[in-house]
């Protein structure tokens, strides 16, 4: 039985462990698909410049100025026809700096700045993400907090209840074990008082109510043991059922003690073997109360003692 709770309360905090870990890895890869998805809807082309705007508005970067339109050339006047010369190579375009910010006074693309001050990114990204796309939004139901709160608050309370539940069964079987061998000793004591009784021949014929009562004390606690399925129930409803279906009893009757004054041995002998009778009935009760106690887990013994340790 001890191994039995030991067990269970190894699976119990290996399946708390297990839910957990599974828990937090979960949760850990939801947030980092839900930071990988906002990174991707914020430095698309189309969603550059808005970004770029929300990080202005908060003032966490400046965008990149727009270069000066170009003035449109004058158109010449008419002149006689001639041959036209070869055209000269237009000058370069200026170069646009849409969806650029300044860093250090240079225009950097959206992905520089977001590598380079991934905390400003963040904010901004959050800012236009907003209220746009509520699939990147974070979940505001409390229903996933809940339910990942709330398995590890089982599990704890069905280990809780398994140990209280073997620390209840542990107690009520040790103080089986002892009543029932407490009744054992009685019995034994209360039968050799009468026997006693019968050697002093003082006269008065003993009764063995004393020893009737003892015995019914003793099958009170077999029957216990029977009734909450302890080890050793067996074998403890064999002992009962030979108790409850003996013709005689163990002790002697009033006309068996008078008869066995006659007998060789006389009175002693006849002591002698109902003595014998009765110890083979207290031993067996005594053997199966060491047989009910093995729920209980004992401290090993000092090294170099016959005594249990404290």
């Amino acid at each position: 039985m001890v191994d039995w709770v030991a067990r269970l309360l190894a699976l119990g905090v290996w399946v708390t462990g297990i839910a957990l870990t599974g828990a937090g890895t979960a949760h850990a890869d939801d947030d980092r698909r839900l930071e990988d998805a906002r990174t991707v809807y914020c430095l698309q082309a189309k969603h550059r410049a808005d970004l770029i705007q929300a990080a202005a508005a908060l003032r966490l970067a400046s965008p990149a100025p727009s270069p000066p339109p170009r003035p449109s050339p004058a158109p010449r006047p008419a002149s006689p026809a001639r041959p036209s010369p070869s055209p000269s190579p237009s000058p370069a375009p200026s170069p646009s700096f849409d969806g650029h910010v300044m860093m250090s006074g240079t225009p950097v693309p959206a992905q520089v700045w977001s590598t380079a001050s991934p905390s400003a990114f963040a904010r901004a990204c959050a800012a236009l993400i907003g209220a746009v796309p509520s699939q990147l939004k974070e979940p505001a139901g409390p229903w996933p907090g809940i339910v990942g709160g709330m398995v590890p608050v089982v599990i704890g309370g069905l280990l809780t209840l398994a140990a209280t539940s073997w620390h209840v069964r542990r107690d009520r079987t040790a103080k089986v074990a002892a009543e029932l061998r407490t009744a054992a000793v009685a019995y034994r004591r209360a039968a050799g008082e009468y026997m006693d009784e019968w050697l002093a021949d003082e006269g008065d014929q003993p009764v063995d109510t004393q020893v009737r009562s003892a015995l019914l004390d003793l099958e009170t606690q077999l029957s216990l043991v029977c009734a909450m399925r302890l080890r050793g129930a067996a074998r403890s409803r064999r002992l009962l059922g030979e108790l409850r279906g003996q013709r005689e009893v163990p002790w002697g009757t009033a006309g068996e003690w008078h008869a066995a004054t006659d007998e060789t041995g006389g009175r002693e002998g006849f002591r002698t073997r109902c003595a014998e009778a009765i110890g083979r009935v207290a031993d067996r009760a005594n053997d199966l109360a060491a047989t009910v106690e093995r729920l209980v887990p004992r401290w090993p013994a000092k090294e170099g003692s016959g005594d249990p340790a404290p």
